[in-house]
């Protein structure tokens, strides 16, 4: 796991698809926190689009979840406040881990809960968030991202937003201040 920046803050960070621990670290220098990330195996968490069936990403899916487990517990030694970052497939990966296990935050950069929609989890234990999406992304839907919004929201979190007009598959300005508030 690399390391990188300072604060009393902790954030775990997650690359997307093809992404590596360096890409998303670079996020690092927004944030006053110690980073942390690893890359995972083949530059991605799990093989096939999150909006398949859980059991179809198996056993890669529990795998990277195990992973994300083991190093917040890890982190937890250290800092009190731990926070999770993703993007795309990373993001959905945090948006996963933080509905099932209470960290300090989520922050999804273009993500939303894993499986199909007859199988998402139903009540989100992390009680803030930060979740964005454009509304033309070209592999995460809107209404994805707005339903898992919605489930942290029913669950009690705190829960800001940024569903923006365009057809882009990034982080924007934007994002990150909001990010950042959360954090903050």
């Amino acid at each position: 796991m690399i390391r990188k920046g300072t604060g009393k803050k902790a954030i775990l960070m997650l690359h997307g698809r093809g992404g590596n621990a360096e890409d998303i670290l670079s996020l690092s220098e927004h944030f006053n926190a110690v980073c942390f990330a690893f890359t995972a195996e083949n530059n991605a968490w799990y093989p096939y689009s999150f909006l398949k069936f859980k059991k179809e990403n198996e056993p890669y899916l529990s795998s990277s979840l195990k992973k994300i487990h083991d190093a917040v517990v890890e982190i937890k030694k250290e800092f009190s406040e731990v926070y999770l970052l993703g993007f795309s497939q990373g993001a959905c990966l945090a948006l996963e881990y933080g509905a099932m296990h209470e960290v300090s935050g989520v922050i999804g950069f273009s993500g939303g809960l894993i499986g199909d929609r007859t199988e998402l989890l139903k009540k989100a234990k992390t009680k803030k968030v930060f979740i964005s999406c454009s509304s033309k992304d070209p592999f995460i839907p809107l209404e994805r991202a707005m339903t898992t919004a919605k489930i942290y929201s029913d669950s009690g979190a705190f829960v800001s937003s940024n569903f923006y007009t365009g057809s882009t598959h990034t982080i924007t300005s934007e994002d990150l201040e909001l990010a950042k508030k959360l954090v903050n």
